[in-house]
């Protein structure tokens, strides 16, 4: 995953007002925040629907979500509570992450809520080199296949 962008590890890949985060940030975090997501039940074929205003999370979290061999879902910040209902009632996710005032749209049994600051919490201690709770993800020869679904 991510391999061909590998050689620019140094350089800045998401900038957020003056927070900048660099290829190889990007890595560290997906590997963690992948972590968290399998810890939490996400694991290949599930999906994950992510509502959440644009962000490192949100980019993070989707590259993570890849790497376990989930399905994200793309939800739109602008959605009523009527369309997030509708989509998480199509997506069936096992998992949303989702900041607060988009948490509150989300139906009973729309899946389990992860804060889009809990995610921020996982990327900030992954690249303050913190010791990861959960092992590490694995990789798999049987994580996936290139036919498989990726996103919604």
């Amino acid at each position: 995953m991510l391999v061909d962008v590998a050689r620019w590890s140094k350089r800045t890949h998401l900038v957020q007002g003056e927070r900048r985060l660099s290829f190889d940030d990007v890595f560290t975090a997906v590997e963690r925040v992948a972590a968290e997501l399998r810890a939490a039940g996400l694991q290949s074929g599930d999906r994950l629907l992510l509502l959440t205003p644009n962000s490192p999370e949100w980019v993070i979290s989707m590259w993570a979500c890849l790497r376990l061999g989930a399905i994200v879902g793309l939800g739109n910040g602008w959605w009523s509570g009527t369309e997030v209902a509708h989509a998480t009632g199509l997506v069936t996710p096992r998992l949303v992450i989702a900041d607060g005032k988009r948490a509150s749209l989300i139906p009973d049994g729309g899946g389990e809520d992860i804060p889009v600051e809990t995610v921020r919490g996982w990327v900030d201690s992954a690249l303050a080199g913190e010791t990861p709770v959960h092992s590490p993800v694995e990789q798999s020869p049987s994580a996936g296949d290139e036919d498989d679904p990726a996103v919604i």
